[in-house]
This record gives structure tokens, C-alpha cells and sequence, in this order.
């Protein structure tokens, strides 16, 4: 383990041309983005809130039930296909407002970056930047792809299940005495490291362990292309 995962620094990062430093997330920041996905993807339950309302009894229930299974994996979360599927559209206005949001926060020691040059580097962003993008974000160097290719194959792993965030907090809380306030200045690696007890879990993005990263850059290429070949980033 190297120090700069002890106490993660800015790296450069070429966008649209240009150098620029990003930064790991915080779990903060994660809390930010992921309710800004929440926001953008309405729950697949509400649609069903007219039909329960209009019903009683097990009719009612039946209803609710559907609902409840419709709903069981909202929102998407970040890290993962479904969650960059939406940080990447493209609304209407022809912004990506996602991607906007994440430049927003790891390009934050930048000086003279404002919401119209973040809108440019967000519109115009290309699938090797955002892959860069999302590694420095996330924590994870090409050590970690390494790992995944050797030690992770896809067709090894279970069914994904949700991250357990109540659980993580209460683990770091436990092993050092936080309060939530702390926990969210906590650095993704360093979130890593306490959850390892000090091991650096190679290959792991730090908040869903066992995920394969390698796997994982393929689904998001699909977001931009379509395929595994194309060039288009259009939404």
C-alpha cells in the first residue's frame, strides 16, 4: 500500500485537450451524486400509487406487493451500469447534467473553473476520459484492473446485492469511533482501508466490494457506443 491511498492526492487528468487535477471521491460526494441519480430516475413504484389508491383489502396488497418489486433496486447506484447509464444522458437541453455534476466535484481545486466550461467538458466528454474520470474518482489505479482481470472473472461472481450503507457506517463507527460527520470526509481508499483493516483490497471498487472492474469498463463502453467498437458519445 502506497501512502497516496492513505491520504489520496490530486492527479492530472487531459480533458477536451486541456490539463486539469481531479480528485478521489468522498463518501459525501458519493451521497451527493447518488441522490442526484435518485432524482433523475422516478421510481419505478409511483406509477403504481393511482391503482393502490383506488383499491382495498388484499387487492390493495397485491398491488402494493408489485410495487415494492418494482421499486426493489431504485435507484440505481453509483459505480455501476445502471447508475453511469444516468449520470451519461443526455437531456433534452443537449447537456449531460450527470457528468456535469461529477466534474463539478472531483475538478474542485481547479481555479476558473465555472458551470459553462464544466457544461463544455461534460457535453464533449469521450469514453476514455470518463473511464479516467470515474478511476480517479472512485479510487481505483490500473493495479486494481490487473487484479480484477486475474483474480475476478465474471463468470465466477454471485448475484450482485445492494450496498448496505447503514452496515459500512456502523463497521467504521464501531472500529474507530466516528461520527457520520467524519465518516463523510472519509476519502473512498481510505473508506478501503478501514474496511480491510488496513489490506488493500486490489480490484475492489472501495464501496461494493467484488466488483469486476474489467467487466464493469466493457458495460460502460456499451453506454457510449452501443457495441464494443463504436465512437459516438451522442445520448
Amino acid at each position: 500500500m502506497i501512502l497516496t491511498q492513505v491520504l489520496p492526492q490530486p492527479v492530472p487528468i487531459r480533458l477536451a485537450g486541456v490539463d486539469y487535477l481531479a480528485r478521489q471521491l468522498r463518501l459525501k460526494d458519493i451521497a451527493a451524486i447518488q441522490e442526484w441519480i435518485a432524482l433523475a430516475s422516478p421510481c419505478p413504484a409511483a406509477q403504481y400509487r393511482p391503482i393502490w389508491e383506488a383499491l382495498d383489502g388484499e387487492d390493495r396488497q397485491k398491488v402494493a406487493a408489485r410495487a415494492y418489486l418494482a421499486a426493489e433496486h431504485w435507484p440505481p447506484e453509483v459505480a455501476t451500469p445502471d447508475g453511469d447509464a444516468v449520470l451519461l444522458y443526455q437531456f433534452e437541453d443537449g447537456r449531460r447534467h450527470g457528468v456535469e455534476l461529477l466534474l463539478r466535484i472531483v475538478l474542485d481545486a481547479n481555479p476558473g473553473i465555472d458551470n459553462e466550461l464544466i457544461a463544455s467538458l461534460a457535453t464533449s466528454i469521450t469514453l476514455s476520459e470518463f473511464s479516467e474520470l470515474t478511476s480517479i474518482a472512485y479510487g481505483v489505479d490500473i493495479l486494481d484492473e490487473l487484479a480484477a482481470l486475474i483474480d475476478l472473472p465474471p463468470d465466477e461472481r454471485g448475484p450482485r446485492e445492494a450496498t448496505n450503507w447503514g452496515k459500512i457506517a456502523w463497521d467504521i463507527i464501531e472500529a474507530t469511533g466516528y461520527t457520520f460527520d467524519q465518516i463523510g470526509d472519509l476519502y473512498l481508499s481510505q473508506m478501503k482501508i478501514l474496511r480491510s483493516g488496513g489490506e488493500h483490497a486490489r480490484g475492489h471498487i472501495p464501496m461494493r466490494p467484488g466488483m469486476d472492474i474489467a467487466s464493469e469498463s466493457k458495460r460502460r463502453r456499451r453506454l457510449f457506443y452501443g457495441d464494443d467498437e463504436g465512437e459516438s458519445t451522442d445520448g
